[in-house]
């Protein structure tokens, strides 16, 4: 009988300061990263990741919020800081350079993507029921690739007539992969899946859906 381990996925610690909207931004980043499969952990010992949100209101609470960002270092040593106080990055690592990120208050998204480079969820189909590329509604023999029409400026001019939402250039594409020096638009994970075409889902015409889309083997 063949039994399946699913491996644990990582745990995330919380030490939430300030007043009651400082904890329903914590409360928001923690269902969050629930919702993204990781445990909660209730210490120090058992957490892959710290997450300290700071007050910066008064001066007390300042040092308030440097003296748990530091007991956190010192009891766990992987620590994501955010938060009124993160407004305040530079005091924060130059007291303490080993932080892993530093964010601002209600900065949920930067705060979830500090925390998923810090703990990666471990790959498993069980767990990850959305794949790296995202869900596609096209044959598994290719998918289509959005163009933004800031990215088309030299294309001719279009009619009145339209579509505003797909005025963008058809360009056949080769890859979707893109190195860190690259635009931050382009897409990141599209090239690891098992595509062997591309199709730039773009328009340039002169009546709406009357475009073209052109193939590109992937190489």
């Amino acid at each position: 009988m063949n039994v399946t381990t699913l491996p644990k996925p990582p745990r995330v610690g919380l030490v939430s300061l300030g007043c009651p909207k400082a904890l329903v931004d914590s409360e928001r980043i923690m269902t969050k990263l629930r919702a993204n499969g990781y445990d909660i952990s209730p210490d120090y010992a058992g957490a892959d990741v710290v997450l300290v949100n700071t007050c910066g209101f008064l001066d007390s609470a300042k040092e308030e919020s440097l003296e748990a960002i530091g007991e956190a270092i010192a009891e766990n040593g992987r620590v994501v800081v955010t938060g009124c106080m993160g407004k305040e990055a530079d005091v924060i690592r130059n007291r303490f350079p080993d932080v892993l990120a530093v964010t601002g208050p209600q900065q949920y998204e930067e705060v979830v993507e500090a925390v998923h480079e810090a703990a990666p969820m471990p790959a498993n189909a069980f767990l990850n029921l959305v794949p790296e590329g995202g869900l596609k509604l096209t044959p598994r023999h290719y998918s289509y690739l959005k163009i933004s029409r800031a990215a088309t400026t030299a294309a001719p001019s279009v009619s009145s007539r339209t579509c505003a939402a797909t005025s963008s250039a058809a360009v056949p594409t080769r890859s979707c992969a893109r190195p860190k020096t690259s635009s931050p638009r382009a897409p990141r994970s599209c090239s690891s899946s098992a595509r062997t075409h591309r199709l730039t889902a773009s328009t340039f015409a002169t009546r709406p859906g009357r475009g073209k889309v052109r193939k590109s083997a992937r190489t």
